[in-house]
Parts: C-alpha cells; sequence; structure tokens
C-alpha cells in the first residue's frame, strides 16, 4: 500500500494514496511515528523522514501541497482545503488513534 510519511512544524502523519487519506486522526510526535511504522532498516526510514522535511512528503514525486489538493478527507469523499486538513491531520492532540480507512 503507498503511504507516504507527511511533515509540517514537527508533526507528522501518513498519506495513503489509495484512499487519499490520512491514516491517523491526529498529528503524530516523531517518537509516536516510528514507534507506530516500527521501520524494519532504519536508514530507509531516515530517508524518508529527510525527504518529508524536505518538501513536507516523503514521496519522491509528490509534495505535501500534492496531498492535501488529492485528498478526499471531507464528508462523502470531499477535498477538505489546506486550512481544514493541516488543522484534522498536521496538529499535534494528546491521544491519537489509527483511523480504519482499508
Amino acid at each position: 500500500m503507498p503511504r507516504h510519511i507527511i511533515h509540517k512544524d514537527g508533526v507528522y502523519n501518513v498519506f495513503c494514496t489509495i484512499v487519499d487519506d490520512c491514516l491517523y486522526d491526529s498529528g503524530l510526535s516523531l517518537e509516536d511515528l516510528r514507534a507506530e511504522l516500527d521501520p524494519p532498516d532504519p536508514l530507509y526510514f531516515q530517508d524518508r523522514l529527510a525527504r518529508a522535511h524536505h518538501n513536507g512528503c516523503s514521496s519522491f514525486r509528490h509534495s505535501l501541497d500534492c496531498c492535501i489538493k488529492t485528498n478526499r478527507s471531507g464528508p462523502d469523499e470531499t477535498r477538505l482545503s489546506r486550512e481544514d486538513f493541516v488543522k484534522k491531520y498536521l496538529t499535534r492532540r494528546r491521544a491519537f488513534e489509527r483511523i480504519d480507512r482499508e
């Protein structure tokens, strides 16, 4: 499943290109992200993080803006605005839980 780490201002989430939505209902810290993904290859994970820090997305071809523009995170799979997407998925809250979108 194509999943990209997205990043903004020290907050992370995982964007799934199959459903064009994030896997977590709020932003994650780096520690939470690492624990959730449990990367088997630390070097590969570091490369993905470096891309996410550079363009906001770990994809080789996409940026955070691209993920936001193609999201289907709203009601009835409508697109959330940039402001709403960032508020919902790239803002830290006390607790997070994975959203079952697959």
